[in-house]
């Protein structure tokens, strides 16, 4: 609407107009920080649901020392190595 109403460019201006002062820093603020928040949420969320799978050996078997399962075994004496969750 800005280009076609008022034959302005949407570059750097346009943001930093909004955020030149009050009424419109009131929502532009929240809106921009919460659009980066969102695009860096869901970047993490991609990078986690690859990386939980690699290390919960959904791709090749761990084999991990016995002082690891000993380790386990402390918290939760009833811990089965190997058994799989998928």
């Amino acid at each position: 609407m800005t280009r076609l109403y008022f034959d302005l460019d949407t570059t750097f201006y346009w943001p930093a107009s909004v955020l030149s002062g009050p009424p419109f820093i009131y929502y532009f603020i929240p809106y921009y920080f919460l659009g980066v928040f969102a695009v860096v949420a869901h970047l993490g969320a991609g990078v986690s649901a690859a990386i939980l799978p690699i290390i919960a050996g959904a791709y090749f078997e761990i084999d991990l020392p016995q002082e690891w399962i000993d380790y386990l075994l402390w918290y939760v004496p009833s811990f089965e190595p190997g058994a799989k969750f998928y």
